[in-house]
């Protein structure tokens, strides 16, 4: 559209997906009222089947992966950039659990592609 819209990037927590984490908080319906571009990206599925982020040495990469989730957020947020019109000034990420720990740490590591983590 014409107008940049915000974006809000909602992560899961542990071993759970973004089609859960939409249902349970309602997070579809409530953005599309609100002309808010929503971003329900996956985590990474570890060996034991279940989707985590690589957050924090507190939660929740029990298996040692290398996987750079700040990098794949960051890209998320560029790509969405290129192909949308998006409001730089209002990029928000919220999270759940695991999904929590990762807002943080992006909020840490990349406040320049960030709005806020409410």
């Amino acid at each position: 559209g014409a107008t940049p819209v915000p974006m809000v990037i909602a992560l899961h927590g542990y071993g759970d997906y973004p089609s859960g984490f939409d249902a349970y908080f309602g997070l579809s319906k409530v953005t599309r009222q609100a002309g808010v571009m929503l971003v329900l990206p996956q985590g990474t599925t570890n060996s034991s089947g279940s989707n985590f982020w690589n957050a924090t040495k507190a939660c929740c990469n029990y298996y040692g992966s290398t996987v750079d989730d700040v990098a794949y957020l960051s890209g998320l947020i560029e790509e969405a950039q290129l192909y949308f019109n998006v409001d730089p000034k209002r990029i928000y990420l919220i999270g759940f659990s695991n999904g929590g720990f990762m807002s943080y740490r992006m909020a840490c590591e990349r406040s320049d592609l960030l709005a806020g983590i409410p």
